[in-house]
């Protein structure tokens, strides 16, 4: 194990002394960020060019063979002016429909509740949930305006008015700059990972590695040290990436507990991502190709450049194979406030991530002499 450490901090060395490197992975993340959420951050809110999507769920029950839930939910929202807006989709309950917003799969949701019609036939109280999109208010207020219309319009006997509550789905808004942050750290972590496989290419082009063999460290220690020098520097480089989002543009990243969960985890994924990379490439020109080209496709399949709501259903599926994509959905609940527990099942799945890429890697270092020379 000695020798694996020693060969990890000569890694985290070689790659702490290259400045040009550095500066990309550092100072360029930095600026991009800046950039787009200054730029993009219109595409937080306002209206895109299909419908929006909101989640319905009428738990209303009929009242002397009549219900308003449904004249809302088949007549109303069904309506062709409605419809240019809004695109109702029933599901089954209530939970289901925040798990619908919170995800991002639908804009906003309603619900009415199951006394609703009893309640305005009898000049009482009710109400109608709307929930929202804390990072895309106008779904919530145009969804919100047609229930309170439809509600204006039945309430014609005296008494109390029925209410339309508005509920964001999560706990506080995400701004551009919190998305971009988090979506340019998973994009440049991957990138630093990727590069450090090159350098594995370059070395073995040069003849570094097949030396490190005439050494007594065994065979093992060489790739885990390689994977453990470039997991230490791609979590500095997160650390230096939260800071700095942080002092300079107020990035609210979360329960420090879960971004820090995150950070190891996703940059344990990298690590084996790099490691992996280096077994795949013999000509170290290619291997740097490839950081642009991985690097910049994980991060627009993932949402990194455009948020996933825009997404159609299809490529929201296969953004799921993408470990950004676990990394920005964790961090982006952390920012949301939903606490610590809501990092551990993307940790989790990065954790597996980096162990079976670093694993796959070191065998193949090991299984295949020829990959040293």
């Amino acid at each position: 194990m000695r020798q694996a450490l020693s060969i990890a901090w000569c890694v985290f060395l070689r790659m702490a002394r290259d400045h040009r490197a550095l500066a990309l992975l550092l100072v360029m993340p930095l600026v991009l960020i800046g950039i787009l959420g200054a730029a993009l951050g219109r595409m937080f809110g306002p209206r895109p060019l299909d419908p929006f999507r909101v989640a319905l769920v009428v738990e209303d029950q009929e009242a002397g063979g009549f219900s308003l839930g449904r004249v809302l939910a088949e007549e109303v929202l069904t309506a062709p002016e409605v419809r240019e807006w809004l695109e109702p989709v029933p599901v089954a309950d209530a939970e289901v429909a925040r798990q619908e917003v919170k995800s991002g799969r639908a804009a906003a949701a309603i619900r009415v509740p199951a006394d609703f019609t009893r309640a305005i036939l009898a000049g009482g109280r009710s109400e109608v949930e709307v929930w929202t999109d804390p990072g895309r208010p106008l779904p919530g207020e145009i969804a919100a305006a047609v229930v309170r219309q439809f509600v204006d319009g039945v309430t014609a006997a005296p008494g109390p008015m029925p209410r339309v509550e508005i509920q964001p789905a999560g706990l506080r808004p995400v701004r551009a700059l919190d998305y971009y942050a988090a979506a340019m750290a998973a994009m440049f972590l991957v990138m630093g990972g990727l590069a450090r496989g090159a350098d594995l290419v370059r070395e073995r082009q040069e003849g570094t590695l097949a030396r490190v063999l005439l050494t007594p460290a065994p065979r093992w220690a060489i790739p885990a040290g390689q994977i453990l020098g470039t997991f230490a520097i791609l979590l500095a480089q997160f650390a230096v990436l939260y800071l700095g989002t942080r002092w300079l543009y107020g990035v609210r990243w979360g329960p420090a507990a879960g971004v820090l969960l995150l950070g190891v985890a996703f940059s344990l994924a990298a690590a084996g991502l790099g490691v992996l990379a280096a077994t795949l490439f013999r000509d170290p020109r290619a291997a740097d190709g490839s950081v642009g080209l991985i690097g910049n496709l994980f991060a627009m399949l993932s949402g990194g450049m455009v948020p996933l709501y825009l997404f159609p259903d299809s490529l929201r599926a296969v953004s799921r194979l993408v470990p950004n994509y676990w990394a920005l959905t964790g961090f982006l609940d952390l920012m949301e406030g939903m606490g610590v527990q809501a990092a551990l099942r993307p940790a989790l799945v990065l954790a597996g991530v980096g162990v079976a890429c670093g694993a796959l890697g070191a065998w193949r270092l090991q299984a295949r002499p020829e990959l040293f020379r």
